[in-house]
């Protein structure tokens, strides 16, 4: 696992709204690549690592954004047939029951709401975080880790109600 920093955003009212229509875009990109994913491999067709679902999101999040998260969900269907070989090689994981294909982004009816974003597109500042969209969010916690930043993600916390 890389080294992380965790961190709780503080964002005005006007934020959270930017941040939220954002994260439902990225959980429908999700799910629209998860879903061609999972009919190509449910048929036994090579899975296309390229949709064509990412350039329709992109005036929705940006380019950068929608190739972070078509990029996870490539990552985590690399993982899932990684693990179906080993399972149909007779290497059972000793923590792993059963395989399952990668899942939605969406729980009980809602979203599950996430943004990614590359390492490019944002910076730390200060005790703020930037942010496409001209977002400056202040920031509660202390950095770890210093050096080269990777993609950054972030997440609504459904039960402490916090970015």
């Amino acid at each position: 696992m890389n080294r992380s920093n965790l961190f709780s955003l503080a964002p005005t009212r006007e934020q959270h709204h930017v941040l939220e229509e954002f994260a439902v875009n990225c959980a429908k990109l999700w799910n629209e690549v998860n879903y061609l994913h999972c009919q190509q491999y449910e048929n036994y067709l090579r899975l296309d690592w390229n949709p064509q679902v990412y350039k329709k999101y992109v005036p929705r999040v940006g380019s950068a954004t929608a190739q972070q998260v078509t990029r996870k969900n490539n990552e985590t269907w690399r993982a899932f047939l990684a693990l179906k070989r080993m399972e149909k090689n007779g290497k059972p994981s000793s923590t792993i029951r059963r395989v399952k294909p990668p899942g939605y982004w969406k729980r009980d009816g809602r979203y599950m709401l996430r943004i990614l974003f590359r390492c490019d597109s944002y910076h730390i500042r200060e005790g703020h975080l930037d942010l496409p969209r001209h977002l400056s969010i202040p920031f509660k916690g202390e950095l770890k880790w210093t050096g080269k930043q990777g993609r950054l993600e972030v997440a609504w916390d459904t039960l402490s109600k916090k970015w």
